[in-house]
């Protein structure tokens, strides 16, 4: 499925992205994951890994995303609560965030707001690679039509 078809999915359920890869096992305070035994599944294009399985953190999502070229969140823009916070550890990722495109190249960061309407795509030739922090809002402080979405 495409990234924008799992964050509608999560919406309904009311569940973080990382969820449909969690393994739901035992919780630490202190976890390690070697590179090779992340939980994670395939998208479109590309994969995401769950760097935070296993731990006590259960609200923020933070996710190792790896993108084929040609590789793109779907069609229709992506709406939620909180904040997302993109890190570009290698190649080229455009963002779509409220009608505004930003070009992101190794070392770049991006934040925005996650109620506005965004979109990603790998448009060039090349693997990329990000780590995506999904920091959700207080659940009291979310606007009525991200509650009931």
């Amino acid at each position: 499925p495409s990234v924008s078809t799992l964050q509608r999915l999560a919406s309904a359920l009311r569940l973080p992205v990382a969820a449909f890869f969690d393994a739901h096992g035992v919780r630490s305070t202190i976890v390690v994951q070697r590179k090779n035994n992340r939980s994670g599944g395939a998208i479109r294009n590309g994969v995401l890994e769950d760097l935070c399985t296993g731990s006590t953190m259960q609200r923020e999502q933070v996710l190792l995303v790896a993108l084929q070229p040609g590789a793109d969140s779907g069609e229709s823009p992506i709406a939620h609560a909180g904040h997302d916070v993109i890190y570009c550890l290698e190649g080229h990722l455009t963002y779509i965030v409220d009608g505004r495109t930003y070009e992101l190249t190794p070392g770049d960061s991006l934040v925005f707001e996650g109620r506005l309407p965004h979109r990603w795509m790998n448009d060039s030739d090349r693997p990329a690679r990000s780590i995506l922090i999904m920091c959700p809002a207080d659940e009291e402080l979310r606007p009525a039509e991200f509650r009931n979405a």
